[in-house]
């Protein structure tokens, strides 16, 4: 175990897993790695919400509806209808629906051991809370209403949601999603030929700067596919606070790295590559210290990397590529590994200036921004919806209408959300509204499930910050937290191993990379 890990419980790791199966009123909260059982806790706790708790609560919502409509009280609820009952309440959440019907095909195993009289193995030891139930019988009954469990991915909870509330939601009654993104790329044409016949300035301009309308087009439909909205485009990116900022990630890497090379240029004279780098890097160098601090210093910095660029690309691509050589290295000493880091560092910021264009950039705003508005439009009046659409209106639903939300509190009794660390904001705010708010009258049970270290969905907007803050909301609502930290999948050695290789570098930095 390296310096710093976390060392291994297993009576903790057995109580995060007691939890599970314990705890089904305050919101609770489990980080699981890989390896770690993780869906056998999750089917563990949806097998005993089924059978125990849910089941008796579920009776008891159904005899308080008979006596309110006037049903003797002496007529009991039928266990096939409490079965039905308790599942449509429950609702779990996955990220895939490999995941959604991996979990449905477990507790249907399960069930079916339990309905032969056999111990199921994702529910040993069994919990306290089925010791006095008769597990044969409501396992049978649970079996053979199966179907009506809400095991699916957020997308799908989304768009049933929606599907279920149109003009709540302001939408077409008869919803489609655009799975393929077809028919989004199919309005951004029909919008875009429109726009181009009509010679609007702000594309002829953008066109005019050498954007080919093919590449406007790809730029529109990938906008439209993440989410993109007209108000994601009122206000300029390149305001002088943003361009000041930007200017000193360049200058204060580019002030420490330049004494170096000077004194290796001076040094090491039959190093070819240094002289003309460094000259190039000080004329950025002195516009950086004696220029403005604005968009248009911003600006004259980028036109001057892009006319300096040819010596220290070359430079800055060979010390990426192969390092300091032996020349370079002699001269250095022990520092030469800082010097190849700030040299790296250089790069990376003026190779990040060299891709900026401040001034077509803010054309592209001002053509893109109606362009989304009028392709969302045209989606919205023929009942298309992308997957991102799904969840902004589904949030946007429970947030705004409160007898939308306080109607679903009351349909679902527990909610359990797989694979949580790569959520988002906007789900967290679903869920958060669905089981964290303020409203009067019941809400569900919340049970979530991740591992931050393996949230690798960037790039579709999974935000380990949201995840934090939602935990950390989760605890203000007196939620409990627990870690599953014994591992069944791997020998000692690959764990030891992994952990002497990666913790060094995985040092926690909060919303950015777990411990």
């Amino acid at each position: 175990m390296s310096p710093g890990s976390t060392a291994v419980s297993p009576l903790a790791d057995q109580a995060a897993r007691d939890l599970a199966v314990s705890e089904f009123v305050v919101p609770v909260a489990l980080e699981a790695g890989a390896g770690t059982g993780k869906t056998r806790s999750l089917v563990a706790r949806l097998a005993t919400w089924l059978l125990g708790p849910g089941w008796a609560a579920a009776a008891v919502e159904l005899e308080e509806r008979r006596r309110s409509s006037g049903v003797s009280a002496n007529v009991s609820a039928e266990p096939e209808e409490i079965a039905a009952r308790v599942a449509e309440g429950t609702v779990a959440i996955t990220f895939t629906d490999a995941a959604a019907a991996e979990m449905s095909r477990r507790l249907g195993e399960l069930l079916g051991d339990l309905s032969s009289g056999t111990p199921a193995k994702d529910l040993a030891p069994l919990p306290p809370l089925l010791a006095e139930v008769d597990l044969v019988e409501r396992a049978q009954r649970l079996a053979s209403v199966l179907s009506r469990l809400r095991l699916q991915t957020i997308h799908s909870f989304c768009h049933r949601l929606l599907a279920d509330h149109p003009f709540e939601a302001g939408l077409h009654p008869v919803l489609s999603v655009d799975a393929d993104g077809t028919q989004v790329a199919q309005a951004a044409t029909e919008v875009l030929l429109e726009r181009l016949r009509t010679r609007q300035p702000q594309i002829a301009a953008l066109i005019a700067e050498g954007v080919d309308p093919a590449a406007l087009h790809a730029g529109l439909v990938k906008l439209l596919g993440s989410g993109a909205r007209k108000e994601d485009f009122s206000s300029a990116r390149f305001d002088d606070a943003t361009c000041a900022a930007i200017l000193e990630n360049v200058a204060e890497p580019l002030g420490r790295f330049l004494p170096e090379l000077a004194r290796l240029a001076a040094t090491a004279t039959r190093v070819t590559t240094l002289p003309p780098a460094l000259e190039a890097l000080l004329v950025l160098e002195r516009l950086l210290s004696g220029g403005r601090r604005d968009r248009a210093g911003l600006e004259a910095l980028c036109d001057a990397a892009r006319s300096s660029s040819p010596p220290w690309e070359k430079l800055f691509a060979r010390y990426a590529k192969e390092g300091v050589g032996k020349t370079e290295a002699g001269i250095l000493g022990a520092g030469s590994a800082a010097y190849l880091a700030s040299a790296n560092a250089v790069g990376e910021r003026l190779g990040e200036i060299l891709a900026l264009d401040p001034q077509k950039f803010e054309l592209a705003r001002q053509a893109l921004g109606p362009l989304v508005e009028a392709v969302r439009v045209r989606l919205q009046r023929a009942g298309v919806l992308s997957f991102e659409d799904l969840l902004d209106r589904a949030t946007e639903l429970v947030q705004r209408s409160g007898p939308v939300r306080r109607r679903l509190r009351r349909e679902i009794r527990q909610l359990l959300v797989d694979e949580f660390q790569d959520t988002d904001r906007r789900q967290c705010e679903l869920l958060a509204a669905l089981a964290l708010g303020d409203d009067e009258g019941p809400r569900p049970g919340l049970f979530v499930v991740g591992d931050p270290k393996q949230s690798i969905y960037a790039w579709r907007n999974a935000d380990l910050a949201s995840y934090e803050r939602f935990l950390a909301r989760m605890q203000e609502a007196g939620g409990k937290s627990a870690r599953l930290s014994v591992n069944f999948r791997s020998v000692p050695a690959v764990l030891a191993e992994v952990e002497r290789a990666i913790a060094p570098v995985m040092q926690h930095r909060p919303g950015v990379q777990p411990r």
